[in-house]
């Protein structure tokens, strides 16, 4: 009987199942994932009784989404606190 097919590393497949999914985000489980879903994260492209798949680019958007909105915090807080330059100030 054989095994399951052997992703490389570095390689994801263009459809995720929930716990593939989990771990392309970095969530611990797919039941945290899961939990998200709706909110965080999109609804599966393909949503079936007992099968529900993600597109990895749909991940890859809301990811770089969150990245943006991260880099944009960081660089607000340090602005106020004035650890932006000297003072607060450019240059």
């Amino acid at each position: 009987m054989p095994g399951l097919p052997i992703i490389p590393e570095g390689s994801w497949p263009r459809r995720l199942n929930p716990t593939l999914a989990a771990e392309y985000v970095g969530e611990p489980t797919a039941e945290a994932f899961l939990a998200k879903v709706g909110s965080r994260y999109p609804r599966p492209r393909v949503d079936e009784p007992g099968r529900q798949l993600w597109l990895r680019d749909q991940l890859d958007h809301i990811l770089l989404e969150q990245s943006d909105a991260d880099v944009a915090e960081l660089f607000v807080t340090k602005y106020k606190r004035g650890s932006f330059g000297k003072g607060g100030k450019r240059g």
